[in-house]
C-alpha cells in the first residue's frame, strides 16, 4: 500500500484567533464551520494567513502566523462556542512572518456566496512572505 501524500492547504484568520487556536491545540476555519475541516486528513499540512491582528480589524498585518500539521481524529464540537474545531500540532518553533510585500499578488478562487476562499496562486512574493 502506498503511502498518502500530506497536502498543504492556507486558511485565513486573525492573528489573535490563530494564537488562542495554537495555544490550545486546535484550527478553525470558515467562522467555525464543519465542512471544509472534514477536508483535512491527519498530516496534512496548514499555514495560517492573518490580514489583520484582531477579527474584523484595520490594521493590515498581512502575515503568515502559524504552521501546523493536522493531527488524526474528525472536526469535533467546542463546547464555549458554536463552532467545530479540528485538533492540529502547530509548530513550536515557527515565528510570525513578516508582513507581505506590496509587489506580492494573492489570486483567489472562484466560489459562490457565503462559500470561503482558497489561494489558487501568487505572484510576485519576496522572501519575507515565508515563514521564518
Amino acid at each position: 500500500m502506498t503511502a498518502v501524500e500530506p497536502r498543504h492547504w492556507i486558511a485565513v484568520a486573525s492573528a489573535e484567533h490563530v494564537a488562542l487556536g495554537r495555544a490550545q491545540g486546535f484550527m478553525q476555519v470558515c467562522h467555525g464551520r464543519a465542512a471544509p475541516l472534514r477536508r483535512l486528513h491527519a498530516g496534512d499540512w496548514v499555514s495560517y494567513y492573518s490580514p489583520s491582528t484582531r477579527f474584523g480589524g484595520k490594521d493590515r498585518l498581512q502575515a503568515f502566523t502559524a504552521l501546523g500539521r493536522v493531527l488524526p481524529g474528525a472536526p469535533y464540537a467546542m463546547t464555549w462556542a458554536a463552532a467545530s474545531s479540528r485538533s492540529a500540532a502547530m509548530s513550536p518553533g515557527c515565528r510570525q512572518g513578516r508582513p507581505l510585500s506590496s509587489r506580492c499578488s494573492i489570486s483567489w478562487t472562484s466560489l459562490p456566496a457565503g462559500a470561503c476562499g482558497a489561494i489558487s496562486s501568487a505572484s510576485g512574493c519576496s522572501p519575507s512572505a515565508r515563514m521564518t
